[in-house]
């Protein structure tokens, strides 16, 4: 068994502290700290934020063709078929560049993650630095390194994978329902 410290007051264990985070009343929360990590790549994350955002356009904007299509092209009774091929052709496009923008998303929040995990990998070497060879001494010899890795590594895997896909989530929904209130105001102020 390995032994581990835990807080008198609480039971929980110390994360490689002497005090109790949770006891010691500092209770920041995880939304200001990672809107700390981001403070210094705010350009990254307003092109991040503009590709979600064009991203959610051209997926709304789809179903528009589609209903184009459906409605006036296919139902008409005077078949054009140069209609039918813009709107097939606009449908593969949007389709297309729907694949590219979150490509480019996924990319630009993969190498946000991997930033952001090498400053904070930097931010932890150096406060080992600074820590007596006392302390170093009484922690299990692969503690530092793990923390070091896996916290930073669980940062990287939340931008690359987390972040871009709730944020577009939340967009995509937010957007959608506002769409769905302008096309539909009359049963909104009815409801």
């Amino acid at each position: 068994t390995e032994y581990e410290k835990t807080c008198p007051k609480c039971g929980r264990a110390l994360p490689g502290t002497k005090e109790c985070p949770k006891c010691a009343g500092r209770r920041e929360g995880f939304i200001p700290i990672f809107m700390g990590m981001l403070k210094n790549h705010k350009k990254r994350l307003l092109v991040i934020i503009f590709l979600m955002l064009l991203t959610t356009f051209v997926t709304l904007f789809n179903p528009s063709v589609q209903r184009y299509l459906i409605d006036e092209v296919l139902i008409n009774e005077e078949k054009s078929y140069s209609k039918l091929f813009i709107c097939l052709a606009l449908m593969f496009v949007l389709g297309f560049g729907v694949v590219i923008l979150n490509a480019a998303k996924s990319y630009l929040c993969a190498k946000l993650g991997s930033i952001i995990s090498m400053e904070q990998r930097q931010k932890l070497y150096d406060r080992i630095q600074l820590l007596s060879l006392s302390f170093i001494h009484d922690r299990n010899p692969g503690e530092l390194m793990n923390r070091i890795s896996q916290d930073t590594a669980r940062v990287q895997m939340f931008m690359g994978d987390t972040f871009c896909n709730i944020f577009t989530v939340v967009i995509l929904f937010v957007c959608l329902v506002v769409f769905m209130l302008i096309l539909n105001w009359q049963l909104a102020l009815v409801a």
